[in-house]
């Protein structure tokens, strides 16, 4: 295996190991979900049947993106081979009928699109939700991980760099990445109000951020870059910004230490109209803007802001010197040295602020009988300012089938409005395990480009029996006088 075909492999179990789920629509969607939903709108416990709800633990892990792909293969089919695992560049491979059965050929994209790149994980740890008349509150804590770069310019797509002829310059758009590691503990709060058809509901999840480690990049402007060498650069005027905490650089092992505080917000309301007695429905609409906030990173943090004023080139070849992840402050020194002349210029402060991955959530759910559900989802992502880590986008059509003990759910998901994506999720009593991309962990049948996978447990109450009217979604019974039920 050649070093281009190793850093392939390492990049897709990197991202099949580290991979949040994308928005995780089997843990987050049904009237059962109880505390998980509120992670997409603080209100959607509007109609759950359950007077308590106790998550125990619930993981979510997502990958995609659209620089390289493996051809013909699956997250379970990599992992069956993983002790010795047999990844070919493409490049490198003369006659695909000569590989044995067991090798996977990998190649990157060339169809001339801005690339992106995210890798995102949530796990929900211990978290309980409580239903008191008009109101429901609720504690959670959850570990989540950040990473990605949403606008890659194509000109630094792997094909469109490496067959560009030395010393001839190309332009380059403004671009940013950025990773970020935190946990939150939070409390939710969702006031109820009786209407003429149904129920509102107004509410808001409350977050206290440790930050545990971050760091981002940004191309302010746009600027020309000059190909001189297989690796080296150059470029006579570009702005750079970049920054990082150290932490576990210097500990040479993930250091969990927070090197930050912040406050998020999450805030949402819903509505329920027709057909259902108390807590049911037959449509139900909401939204909801989550993640409002930012982490300052404070402690082992460096902030730096690069100005290429002159030519400047930089090459692979003056920092063989760099062995050790412990040198990282060497090797920003240096680079502050090859572009400024001086090992300390760039550095501008010990601190900076990272912002959360801000979404504007819709949700229209509708109700054909007492167990069948049609939802439509849309997140939108964005980001209150930079640097910060990008929400992805989604739109997503979930029917589902849902009961007491056991739910089935088919979500039809559109990834940034550019890959559509099949999934399958299933609830049994309390465990739940689902993915919302089915086709990139079974078979060979189709180009891995990333993976989609969520599992929870949790407990709530066996009997939803809540009074003379109502045993969970059904129907109203018309010409019988409706009895309030909270609890």
């Amino acid at each position: 295996m050649n070093n281009k075909s190793l850093l392939f492999s390492l990049f897709f179990l990197l991202n099949i190991f580290c991979l949040q789920g994308q928005e995780q629509l089997g843990l987050r969607l049904e009237n059962y979900s109880g505390t998980n939903s509120v992670f997409l709108n603080p209100t959607a416990t509007i109609s759950t049947p359950l007077r308590w709800d106790v998550n125990l633990a619930s993981v979510g892990v997502f990958l995609e993106n659209n620089y390289g792909y493996v051809q013909d293969a699956s997250v379970f089919a990599l992992l069956r081979q993983r002790e010795s695992l047999d990844v070919r560049l493409r490049s490198d491979v003369n006659n695909e009928n000569l590989l044995p059965a067991t090798a996977f050929i990998a190649d990157y994209f060339d169809d001339g699109k801005d690339r992106y790149v995210n890798m995102l994980t949530t796990i929900n740890g211990p978290s309980v939700m409580f239903k008191i008349k008009e109101h429901t509150i609720g504690a959670f804590y959850n570990y989540r991980f950040a990473f990605g770069s949403p606008n890659i310019p194509t000109n630094l797509s792997f094909y469109t760099y490496d067959e560009r002829a030395l010393f001839n310059s190309f332009p380059i758009a403004p671009f940013d990445g950025s990773i970020m590691i935190w946990d939150e503990i939070g409390v939710n709060y969702a006031y109820k109000i009786e209407t003429n058809g149904g129920f509102l509901s107004i509410g808001a999840n409350i977050k206290y951020l440790r930050g545990k480690e971050a760091g981002y990049f940004e191309n302010v402007n746009a600027f020309d870059l000059v190909k001189v060498g297989i690796d080296s650069i150059a470029s006579d005027l570009a702005t750079l910004n970049y920054g990082l905490t150290t932490a576990s650089l210097e500990e040479e092992t993930f250091a969990n230490k927070t090197t930050g505080t912040g406050f998020g917000l999450d805030i949402g309301a819903s509505a329920t109209f027709g057909g259902y007695k108390d807590e049911g429905y037959t449509l139900k609409i909401g939204a909801a803007l989550l993640d409002l906030g930012y982490i300052n990173f404070n402690k082992n943090a460096q902030k730096h802001e690069a100005e290429v004023t002159q030519y400047t080139d930089v090459s692979a070849e003056e920092f063989e010197n760099i062995q050790e992840v412990n040198q990282f402050n060497e090797l920003l020194q240096q680079v502050s040295t090859e572009i400024t002349g001086s090992p300390t210029e760039t550095l501008q402060d010990n601190s900076f602020e990272m912002y959360l991955p801000s979404g504007i959530s819709l949700q229209a759910d509708y109700s054909f009988s007492e167990n069948i559900f049609l939802n439509a989802t849309i997140v939108q992502g964005f980001r209150l300012n930079k640097p910060g880590v990008q929400r992805n986008s989604i739109a997503a059509i979930t029917p589902r089938y849902e009961h007491r003990w056991f739910s089935f759910q088919v979500p039809v998901v559109l990834h940034n409005y550019q890959n559509l994506r099949v999934g399958l999720s299933g609830r049994v009593a309390f465990l739940i395990i689902g993915t919302d991309n089915i086709g990139s962990l079974v078979g060979r049948f189709s180009d891995l480009t990333g993976a989609d996978v969520y599992v929870g447990v949790k407990v709530n109450p066996f009997n939803t029996n809540s009074g003379d009217y109502y045993s969970g979604p059904g129907r109203r019974k018309l010409g019988r006088k409706r009895v309030k039920c909270y609890f």
